[in-house]
């Protein structure tokens, strides 16, 4: 037996109290992905689950740790049309210039009206104030054509993703995304009545981002002359 010397014995550590940032919501989940900005201050971007598919619409705080000074708001963040489906997983971020982002799940596109699920996309938008945003659109994958998204593995092998869920970045040093990362689902899909909840299994995929992306996202937010 080992002899605990009870003068290096630390009390037990006793967790704060939750708090639960939006106490009158009930609804889907929220796909809450928040920013916290340099001040203490929070801007964030949720979903609601509707008879209209995912909506996305901004959340603020005055200061992020205290639960109380969140605010939800209901004014949609995009009003690009994006079809029934709509789009769901913000990740929002900010780069060197002071810019909002935000990268998505694009779940819309021709030919998946009765399996959304099934697309492969992911879409853009930017800000200058994180409150007005502009759509700039299908940021990887193929919008017209369903399970188009091909991936080329650092072996020089292809593969067809059925979903890409979930995107999140990587960033170097300047604070310049240089990486993204997926929920990728290599399996057939949901398909309701058939496989049910069957082939869906994903693992995290990274892929790495080209420059010439980064730049066009730069240029996309650049002030015309």
């Amino acid at each position: 037996r080992t002899l605990l010397d009870p003068d290096r014995v630390l009390a037990p550590r006793t967790r704060p109290p939750l708090r639960t940032v939006f106490p009158d919501w009930v609804g889907s989940d929220t796909n809450f992905a928040p920013l916290i900005l340099p001040n203490g201050s929070l801007l964030a971007i949720w979903r609601s689950w509707e008879a209209t598919g995912s909506r996305c619409f901004l959340a603020t705080a005055a200061d992020w740790k205290n639960a109380s000074s969140y605010k939800q708001h209901h004014h949609e963040v995009i009003s690009t049309d994006l079809g029934t489906a709509g789009t769901e997983d913000p990740f929002v971020y900010m780069d060197p210039a002071g810019n909002y982002h935000a990268v998505f799940h694009h779940m819309y596109g021709q030919g998946t009206e009765q399996q959304w699920w099934l697309d492969t996309c992911g879409g853009h938008a930017y800000s200058r104030d994180g409150i007005t945003w502009d759509y700039s659109g299908v940021a990887w994958g193929d919008a017209e054509h369903p399970l188009g998204n091909v991936v080329q593995y650092s072996d020089g092998t292809n593969f067809s993703m059925t979903r890409r869920e979930r995107p999140h970045l990587i960033f170097n040093s300047k604070g310049e995304p240089i990486q993204l990362t997926n929920a990728a689902q290599y399996g057939p899909g949901k398909l309701p009545g058939a496989l049910g909840d069957n082939g869906d299994a994903s693992f995290t995929m990274v892929q790495p981002i080209r420059n010439t992306i980064r730049n066009t996202i730069r240029n996309t937010i650049r002030p015309t002359a």
